[in-house]
């Protein structure tokens, strides 16, 4: 924790991260949330300070000080009907210097005022938005709590869905001996509706066996579509586009494999609706990103196109691959894409 609090103590004070939102203060136009994040050497902690900024002037609409907190914000819509955007704030981290503890809260747009919060003791949450699940026409929550289980001396995930407008638990599930996210995962059905992803993470206690369980839910009703178990590394699959021309999103997967003293990745591509491996390739030690790109081959599917950074000398490639296969088609050294 040191050394993060290290690092966050050298951003320059006065520098700001903004980002737009819609009309926060009733006014019609565009407004701005802006965070200031530091690091407080002396009593251990990070200083956060969140801003809700007009957009036709610039003046402060409202101001949140966390002088023992890491905090975040972002629009989450009108949960308090009156007209205007309201904000979901993140306290990821909190009273370092004492008993550490969490807070998830939604505040008015127009003022900052706190329209619920919910609180927890030696616990790291965070909270997002999620599509309305309630039937009341406003966004509701999905929240992570990673704590300890006691009495199995393990990490535990608390994955629960909250009530937008008054932040009461709708359900929950408990996933102990683990560390588990759900996230959005584009659509992995025919129904044109976001679908998501479940991993469930385990490593024992001296890191040297590790697998992540892996499964697919429906976004509409939240029953399993697959599920698939990725051994001997930590797994982490996002959305990509069709790369197969079935019309159904498939998922790239990241998986790392973690020693001592060394760290090898591996790049596969998963089929949306079934979960079916179609390719796995290895990367060793450098760094790999990839992203759909267009029609490389004229099969009417997207294929890839991936940065490999490579893990000794530090060189940059840009690679075309086929996208259901995982064939390379062509390679070119220090090449960036421009966007179109």
């Amino acid at each position: 924790m040191e050394t993060i609090i290290g690092l966050a103590d050298k951003i320059d004070p006065s520098a700001s991260l903004a980002r737009s939102t819609e009309d926060l203060n009733g006014d019609s136009a565009a407004d701005f949330l802006i965070f200031n994040l530091a690091g407080d050497q002396v009593n251990d902690s990070f200083v956060s300070q969140i801003s809700a900024l007009s957009g036709s002037d610039g003046e402060t609409i409202w101001q949140k000080d966390y002088p023992d907190g890491l905090a975040w914000a972002s629009p989450i819509g009108d949960m308090n009907g009156d007209g205007c955007n309201d904000v979901l704030i993140n306290v990821l981290l909190r009273g370092l210097r004492f008993v550490p503890y969490s807070e998830v809260a939604v505040c008015s747009g127009r003022d900052g005022t706190e329209i619920w919060r919910r609180s927890r003791l030696l616990a790291l949450s965070y909270a997002q938005p999620l599509k309305d699940v309630t039937g009341d026409g406003r966004a509701d929550l999905r929240i992570h709590l990673f704590g300890i289980d006691s009495l199995n001396n393990t990490l535990a995930t608390k994955i629960s869905i909250l009530d937008g407008v008054d932040g009461l638990e709708i359900g929950s599930r408990i996933f102990s001996g683990g560390l588990a996210v759900e996230y959005g995962a584009g659509n992995l059905t025919d129904d044109r509706r976001q679908d998501d992803i479940l991993a469930v993470y385990r490593i024992d206690r001296d890191g040297k066996d590790m697998s992540t369980d892996m499964m697919a839910k429906n976004g509409r009703d939240g029953k399993p579509l697959w599920n698939a178990t990725f051994e001997g590394c930590l797994a982490f699959a996002i959305a990509s586009q069709d790369l197969t021309g079935d019309g159904i999103d498939d998922l790239l997967v990241y998986m790392l494999r973690l020693a001592p003293d060394s760290a090898e990745l591996d790049l596969g591509v998963v089929r949306g609706d079934d979960g079916t491996m179609l390719w796995r390739r290895n990367y060793g030690g450098s760094l790999a990103l990839a992203s759909a790109g267009p029609d490389l081959t004229g099969e009417g599917a997207k294929d890839l196109m991936i940065y490999r950074l490579g893990d000794t000398d530090g060189a940059m490639e840009l690679q075309a691959v086929k996208g259901d296969d995982g064939k390379l088609l062509w390679s070119r050294p220090s090449t960036i894409l421009m966007p179109k």
